[in-house]
């Protein structure tokens, strides 16, 4: 049941620190964060532990587990939740890598229509041109690479998240300023 409450206070930190699609400004802190990270989620699932083990209705749900089970599914949390955020920035960065290649391919395909315009006034050759072509080529290959790229780290973090729509979704974010920073567990 401990595994349950976890769960549940697991969706609540994921949704709440911006992995869904949300805007949130870059000094606003995730819930994680406000709640007191680590120790204060450890706090209120050991408090809840207890409580549950003193019900008299519930604690037969309980039966079997001991505090090890209890420190390591309060380790194995920690552990999800880093592996949420490690998946979520990856994702993220595919997301403005595509971004970045499509500008790049617009002005390569800029590049190549002007180049054939020179050419057609006499101020490039022939091989001048073919080699912008060429590059706003590469550049299109690219951007279906990139969001190649983009769909496989959506779709991790799908799998780490357990929510398939995931796969859909434009992420909120910004990768400029400081790296997200990882939580360490007690070992058990």
């Amino acid at each position: 049941m401990r595994g349950i409450v976890t769960s549940a206070l697991l969706l609540i930190v994921i949704h709440s620190s911006g992995v869904v699609a949300a805007q949130k400004d870059a000094g606003e802190k995730s819930l994680y964060r406000r709640v007191g990270g680590y120790d204060t989620i450890a706090a209120i699932t050991n408090d809840f532990g207890r409580r549950f083990d003193e019900d008299p209705d519930l604690h037969l749900f309980d039966i079997g587990f001991s505090s090890d089970t209890g420190k390591r599914q309060i380790q194995m949390f920690i552990e999800f939740v880093n592996a949420v955020k490690i998946q979520y920035y990856q994702a993220l960065a595919a997301q403005e890598m595509v971004g970045m290649r499509n500008e790049i391919s617009r002005i390569s395909s800029e590049t190549a229509k002007y180049s054939r315009q020179l050419l057609n006034i006499g101020q490039q050759n022939e091989s001048e041109v073919l080699q912008a072509e060429v590059a706003a080529q590469e550049a299109d290959l690219a951007v279906i690479a990139a969001e190649h790229a983009r769909r496989r780290a959506l779709t991790s973090l799908a799998v780490v998240v357990g929510n398939p729509t995931v796969r859909e979704a434009t992420l909120g974010g910004s990768l400029a300023g400081e790296p997200p920073r990882t939580e360490r567990a007690a070992a058990p």
